[in-house]
């Protein structure tokens, strides 16, 4: 079942707590989670940081190109490896391995640095994503006991688990990220 992309993303923005609720719920599979909201989203928010580089800080298109391309692919990465740790987190904290519903949290918590991407074309604007991200990482925090539900007492620290493991890999990544753009374009 592929969802509304435009409908997911304001109600995940706007009313958290009951959209957990219906995504709890939801039947639906990896594939089409991430062909219909993931990838889109990934891509256009890409799409629009290509094209502020391009624009204000003069990138020429070979390194925008590569640029796009390295933004998707770790954009798309971070999704399914969240989706991993929240799985591979999930019995220590009472809540049963289900890769769909782990995926359901990495997929739609990330919607508000996505959204925030779309709009961000002028590069100076990024100190704003870190708001943005952290709504993100409060979605997390209340998304996952709603999806995985872990035993009561462990839902708190289950997400702070999830948060801590999302912090270090995107840490890790731009690091990588950045180190990877400086190699292309050095050559």
């Amino acid at each position: 079942m592929a969802v509304n992309l435009v409908e997911r993303a304001q109600k995940i923005l706007t009313a958290p707590n009951s959209e957990w609720d219906v995504v709890a719920a939801e039947k639906t599979d990896v594939q089409a989670m991430f062909l219909t909201y993931v990838l889109p989203l990934v891509g256009a928010q890409a799409l629009v940081a290509v094209l502020g580089l391009m624009l204000f800080q003069h990138v020429e298109l070979q390194g925008a190109v590569i640029q796009f391309a390295l933004n998707v692919v770790i954009g798309a990465a971070v999704v399914f490896i969240l989706a991993f740790v929240i799985d591979g987190l999930a019995p220590n904290f009472g809540a049963q391995k289900d890769f769909t519903q782990s995926f359901k949290v990495a997929a739609y918590s990330p919607t508000p640095l996505w959204v925030f991407g779309l709009i961000a074309i002028v590069p100076q604007l990024g100190i704003l994503g870190l708001l943005f991200g952290l709504y993100s990482l409060y979605l997390i925090f209340i998304g996952l006991p709603k999806v995985k539900k872990p035993k009561k007492d462990q839902e708190a620290v289950y997400a702070l688990a999830a948060i801590g493991a999302i912090i270090v890999l995107v840490l890790v990544l731009t690091i990588v990220l950045r180190q990877l753009v400086v190699a292309v374009q050095g050559y």
